[in-house]
């Protein structure tokens, strides 16, 4: 009996969600992408109100799926820089539909649809009263001190020639060398 042919699939894009709400002033999104300084300065400039930012006393932080840890991190640094800020987390999951297609279209192949469930994390931090842009304590990036064995390598690999001791090599110069 001949095995049946594997058949490929590639994934339906969805059009847009026209009903997806956009991200509220005192909301910080973080995505896969995005740089851990870039949300953090985002959620500093909503809680002291400057780089066109309306002041707010509380802020979200909001991630879903792959950008959770990242959020962590943002939500931990944001509550080390600003003074008095007290945390709320919320964890969820969200069911995701999608809908796969074969991916040969002379194929009789049926779609499939699968139900993914995405993990979602909110961490809402508040503080009591307003925060001033010189109360915010200063990014201070501590240098890691060099260990033990730590030396700086270029190259990840050992050269590939002759090593020290080896039989030296036949030259144009010197043909008897290599025996």
């Amino acid at each position: 009996m001949a095995p049946a042919a594997e058949v490929k699939y590639k994934r339906v894009a969805k059009p847009a969600d026209d009903n997806a709400k956009p991200a509220a002033n005192n909301e910080v999104r973080i995505t896969s992408i995005g740089r851990v300084n870039n949300f953090v300065d985002e959620g500093i400039s909503i809680f002291t109100g400057t780089n066109g930012k309306t002041q707010s006393n509380t802020v979200r932080v909001l991630a879903r799926g792959a950008s959770l840890a990242k959020a962590v991190i943002v939500s931990e640094i944001l509550s080390r820089r600003v003074p008095g800020i007290k945390q709320k987390v919320d964890l969820g999951s969200n069911d995701v539909e999608e809908e796969f297609e074969p991916a040969d279209a002379e194929s009789k192949a049926d779609h499939i649809c699968r139900v993914r469930i995405v993990p979602s994390l909110e961490v809402t931090l508040t503080t009591a009263k307003p925060v001033k842009p010189e109360n915010v304590k200063e990014d201070s990036f501590i240098e890691r001190p060099a260990l033990v064995g730590d030396s700086p390598r270029r190259g990840g690999r050992r050269p590939r020639g002759r090593r020290p001791g080896g039989p030296p090599k036949a030259s144009v110069e010197n043909p008897d060398a290599a025996n």
